[in-house]
């Protein structure tokens, strides 16, 4: 998965949202939230906590970005 997809994860881990909230401790409501708001906006720690609920480890990859003159 190369873009932040929360609720594709979890469907492709074969959980329901209330799977996730039980093992985060959180409402189920909660978890809805977090996946429909924008990845921009959401805390690292909290994508890192919802992926760890899932059992999937959340990895970055640093870029070389190309300078153009």
């Amino acid at each position: 998965m190369s873009t932040l997809d929360l609720t594709g994860a979890r469907k492709q881990c074969g959980l329901t949202q209330s799977d996730v909230a039980q093992r985060m401790g959180i409402s189920q409501a909660r978890v809805s939230a977090i996946e429909r708001t924008p990845p921009a906006l959401l805390k690292l720690q909290t994508v890192t906590a919802y992926y760890q609920s899932l059992g999937m480890e959340l990895l970055f990859e640093p870029k070389m970005r190309v300078h153009r003159r």
